[in-house]
């Protein structure tokens, strides 16, 4: 995987009408070259899996996470050594 900030535009507060956007930084994470077999959907499952749920979403080839919404940076960091990942065949 290839791993790199991205800049983000999310949505504050819910409903159907939100009032505006703010600009965030965002982890993404791809395939390290193309067409390796690495699918960012499995990604996204493997970091739902962990302990504590990390929810991200999926844009054409990464798996993107706001950091805007990241709240233990401690916990986060500490649970990526049990990301179940299997390299591309």
């Amino acid at each position: 995987y290839a791993v790199w900030i991205a800049t983000v535009s999310s949505q504050p507060g819910s409903g159907a009408l939100p009032a505006g956007s703010l600009e965030s930084r965002a982890l993404a994470a791809g395939p390290a070259q193309a067409h390796t077999g690495v699918d960012a959907r499995a990604l996204a499952a493997a970091f739902r899996a962990l302990p504590v749920p990390v929810i991200g979403r999926v844009h054409g080839d990464a798996f993107i996470l706001d950091l805007r919404g990241l709240e233990d940076e401690e916990a986060f960091i500490a649970q990526l050594r049990l990301l179940n990942l299997e390299a591309p065949a």
